[in-house]
Parts: C-alpha cells; sequence; structure tokens
C-alpha cells in the first residue's frame, strides 16, 4: 500500500494518481518487506526508475509517521497498518 500525502491541490506533482507517476519517485519500505519485489516488478511495467530506499531502523509505523510530517514523500507497508494509522490520525 502507497502511502502519501493528501494532494493540496489538482495541479499537485507530488501526489501519486496512477502507476505511471512512481516513474523516478524514491519509495521508503523497511528492510527485507516483500513488497520490494512487487516494486521492482511495477519498475519494470511501466517502462522507468522508481527508487526504493530500504529503511532498517524504522517500521511501517514510523515510516507513516515521517510522511504525515513531511520528512520523505513516500512509503510503502502493509494494507492493515496503513488503514489503522490512517484513522489514528
Amino acid at each position: 500500500m502507497l502511502v502519501q500525502r493528501k494532494a493540496q491541490s489538482e495541479k499537485d506533482t507530488t501526489f501519486i494518481r496512477s502507476q505511471l507517476d512512481l516513474a523516478k519517485k524514491t519509495l521508503y519500505v523497511v528492510q527485507n518487506s516483500p513488497s520490494i519485489l512487487r516494486i521492482h516488478n511495477l519498475s519494470n511495467e511501466i517502462g522507468d526508475t522508481i527508487y526504493i530506499k530500504e529503511i532498517k531502523k524504522y517500521g511501517s509505523e514510523q515510516l507513516i509517521a515521517l510522511v504525515a510530517h513531511g520528512d520523505i514523500n513516500y512509503a510503502v507497508c502493509d494494507l492493515d497498518i496503513a488503514r489503522a494509522a490512517a484513522k489514528s490520525m
């Protein structure tokens, strides 16, 4: 599940609306996440680079908090964790 802040406007270029918008973007994931393989495959499907930063010192909840605070733009985490975080914010 891609975690990002809400779009500020219709022309917000940082907001991901489709898979193609992921081109040249950096996604933060927990180290050894099963999502990494899917991101690599998606990069091949869209024919462009998606940068992946594996983070070993934080879990999904912390990555979501970093997105919410504007420290990073995108994180990938488990759907259930993302839903729980959305309810608590």
